[in-house]
């Protein structure tokens, strides 16, 4: 088995094995690992990162069904992990795993990464749940609109990035990936220029199960993560069936009252937070602080 760095030709090969959001041009900041058959050639999985300042994230891995079981995903890894030993500026590698990726938690362990609960709570329920009691009749009222994310200008979700990003006002919230966003099912809500809550659908959310990435309210807007579920289950109940299962990441206090309060039957779930660091950048911490003794 070669696992290879893919180039932006070669990523055709490797697509199939990426979910659509992550489909097509490949940004500056991403970076595709690939496992190719030594006999015949073939693409048989895809991993991909993102790199952020001095961390990257593993953000997807997979391979095909028939070469499971054989430890490509682990020869993919280890490839990451000697390649980013020598890059003297990265400090470490990173995943945030849902609590139904059970496999690649354990995998990761393995590999040596430090993997512990999530501070965030996952929550599973029948879609039908959305409509039962006296919540789900009644229109709730917030201050701002709500809109569906396609219609969010954009300066506006680069605004909100950013700050999520510097961690300052939005602390544990992550950005708004428009690519991994269904923008139609997926919601924000806008004060003035300001987006004060979203709730984010996967774009890849049309199969048995509907994957809300998150839910999030400012703590100075309560009543926005209510309207916010009202109006996506409204929405939702038009286009999947009942028995549709929701998973859904409450990132904020607020929102995990809300969904604890509406919901009080979900099934509550944790997932985790994958972390190593690198060797290089160890060295290079200790270095500097002799330095400064």
């Amino acid at each position: 088995m070669q696992i290879v760095v893919v180039s932006e030709k070669e990523r055709q090969w490797f697509e199939p094995f990426l979910p659509p959001e992550f489909r097509g041009s490949q940004a500056q900041t991403q970076l595709l690992y690939g496992a190719v058959d030594d006999q015949t050639g073939t693409a048989v999985g895809a991993m991909l990162l993102e790199a952020a300042d001095d961390i990257v994230e593993l953000q997807w891995i997979c391979v095909a069904d028939e070469w499971r079981q054989k430890g490509i995903a682990r020869q993919m890894i280890d490839a990451l992990l000697e390649d980013a030993e020598q890059v003297q500026s990265l400090h470490a590698i990173h995943a945030m795993l849902s609590c139904r990726e059970q496999a690649a938690a354990t995998l990761l362990r393995r590999c040596g990464f430090r993997v512990y609960p999530s501070a965030y709570q996952e929550y599973a329920f029948p879609l039908a749940m959305a409509q039962q009691g006296a919540f789900w009749q009644r229109p709730v009222s917030c201050s701002g609109s709500i809109l569906p994310l396609s219609a969010v200008p954009q300066q506006a979700v680069q605004t909100f990035n950013r700050q999520a990003a510097r961690g300052d006002k939005l602390r544990g919230v992550e950005p708004i990936r428009l690519e991994e966003c269904d923008g139609a099912l997926s919601l924000c809500c806008l004060l003035e220029t300001e987006i004060v809550g979203a709730l984010l659908v996967r774009a890849d959310s049309r199969g048995s199960d509907l994957d809300l990435q998150w839910l999030y309210a400012d703590a100075a807007h309560p009543r926005v993560a209510a309207a916010l579920l009202q109006q996506a289950a409204g929405a939702a109940l038009r286009s999947f069936p009942p028995e549709t299962t929701v998973h859904l990441a409450a990132l904020t206090p607020e929102a995990e009252a809300l969904v604890k309060k509406l919901l009080p039957a979900a099934e509550q779930q944790t997932g985790w937070i994958a972390w190593r660091q690198i060797a290089g950048s160890r060295v290079q911490e200790e270095q500097t602080d002799v330095q400064a003794e």
